[in-house]
């Protein structure tokens, strides 16, 4: 077969809809050779995918673009319709609107235009609409990465179940060691209560900061880490929280791949606030890097996350109050425990295995 990866959103900071896109296209080709490969990359080629550049079945084009709309819309389309193929993996963002052929598969991550739509900004949310419904038209196959993301793109937009296709996101183990230098590089306390997400309304970081400034009123707890690239709204968030933000809460902004490790493995527990999520990588990282976690009961975080993580109630300052304060006294036969747990809870995620269940349908469609 003759697969097309759209890999053009990797030009801008890697979270986690880009990094799901980039994995499975790693591990795709890493493990199947008896396809031919295009590959699409917008101004430059990701650094992490470039040892696959080289490959005889390998093809990249570089598309030269700044404008985001005018760029998916206009230029990637323009390319698209140019490469035949009889595959186009859209994985991190839909395709362009006007790209109508039956041999696209879609990835559609979560239904947060429809159930979060506040969090968005109103064209945006239009925008991902207008997007998603052309994909649950015309793409052969609606990819998705939790049974909670497929239950409701069935119940929201009505695309039957043999459309639909789950494969989850991997985890991928990188290098725990030099805290030090990431400690200087984001100015990092000794101790601290992590949280990683992009900056956003949908992230709920402002009850975050509520139960924990309540929480600092009673017990002494580590400083609270807030790390992420700003997203929409992060203004308002800060606004509506500088009054209680004190020296103990420290934003570093986005985080370097390679410092990821060393960040999460030196934390005393990681925090997941999160309102909604079609699967939530961040606490499955912890995990992984032998972090306990604590993490809102809502959407899929329950699913993925399983007994290996505590849950507060989503939306409820006093039950995350209390979830903290309890993480914060585990002593060291609980800490120990829930490390393990989460070790072999993220173990159940891995990105070739996931890879290969869609290269196995993809095949089972060619030939059908």
């Amino acid at each position: 077969m003759k697969i097309v990866f759209d890999l053009t959103s990797l030009y801008d900071h890697i979270t986690g809809v880009e990094r799901y896109g980039l994995e499975i296209a790693k591990s795709f080709i890493n493990q199947f050779d008896d396809h031919q490969y295009v590959l699409i990359f917008k101004n430059d080629i990701n650094k992490e995918i470039r040892p696959l550049t080289g490959r005889d079945n390998v093809r990249t084009i570089i598309l030269k673009g700044k404008k985001k709309g005018w760029f998916n819309q206009v230029t990637l389309l323009s390319c698209l319709k140019k490469v035949k193929a009889d595959a186009y993996l859209f994985l991190s963002f839909p395709q362009p609107i006007l790209f109508f052929t039956k041999k696209t598969y879609t990835a559609v991550h979560d239904m947060t235009p429809w159930e979060m739509g506040d969090t968005m900004k109103p064209l945006s949310r239009l925008y991902y609409k207008l997007s998603y419904l052309q994909a649950f038209l015309f793409s052969k196959r609606i990819i998705t990465v939790s049974k909670f993301s497929a239950g409701r793109i069935r119940h929201i937009a009505h695309v039957p179940s043999k459309k639909i296709t789950i494969i989850r996101d991997g985890v991928r183990r990188r290098d725990m060691s030099g805290y030090d230098v990431i400690k200087a590089k984001y100015q990092l306390p000794d101790k601290y209560i992590l949280t990683l997400s992009t900056i956003e309304p949908r992230k709920n970081l402002s009850l975050l900061i509520e139960a924990y400034v309540k929480l600092l009123e009673e017990e002494d707890v580590p400083d609270l880490v807030i790390a992420g690239r700003s997203g929409w709204l992060v203004e308002n968030l800060l606004g509506a929280v500088s009054s209680k933000i004190t020296d103990k809460i420290h934003f570093t902004g986005y985080i370097d791949e390679e410092d990821m490790g060393a960040l999460y493995n030196h934390a005393d527990f990681f925090v997941f606030p999160s309102k909604y999520e079609g699967f939530g990588i961040p606490p499955l990282e912890a995990m992984s890097f032998e972090t306990p976690v604590l993490s809102s009961d809502a959407a899929s975080l329950p699913e993925v996350l399983g007994r290996a993580a505590d849950y507060f109630i989503s939306d409820s300052v006093s039950s995350l109050k209390k979830h903290m304060s309890n993480m914060a006294k585990l002593s060291d036969d609980e800490r120990s425990l829930m490390i393990k747990r989460g070790i072999k809870r993220a173990s159940l995620y891995n990105w070739d295995k996931e890879a290969a269940k869609l290269e196995r349908k993809l095949y089972e469609d060619y030939c059908n």
